[in-house]
């Protein structure tokens, strides 16, 4: 994971925390997951992650393919 890359997530100061989160999450696990799995994983609800993926897809830090989404930056 690329440090500038993870603390230009973290200080973005348009984001969300929960985009935060599921940002760092998609900089340390960027294969292919569902929304499911990473609400599982970050333990937040999966409405709160899908909202926070595209907020993320708007900023192409990740990518969706068919349901899956990918971590662009890692």
């Amino acid at each position: 994971m690329n440090p500038r890359w993870t603390s230009e997530l973290v200080h973005d100061q348009e984001l969300k925390p929960s985009a935060k989160i599921v940002g760092v999450h998609m900089l340390l696990c960027p294969d292919a997951q569902t929304a499911t799995e990473i609400a599982k994983a970050v333990g937040l609800h999966r409405a709160t992650v899908s909202e926070a993926l595209l907020v993320l897809r708007e900023q192409e830090w990740v990518s969706r393919r068919h349901h899956l989404w990918i971590g662009e930056v890692a």
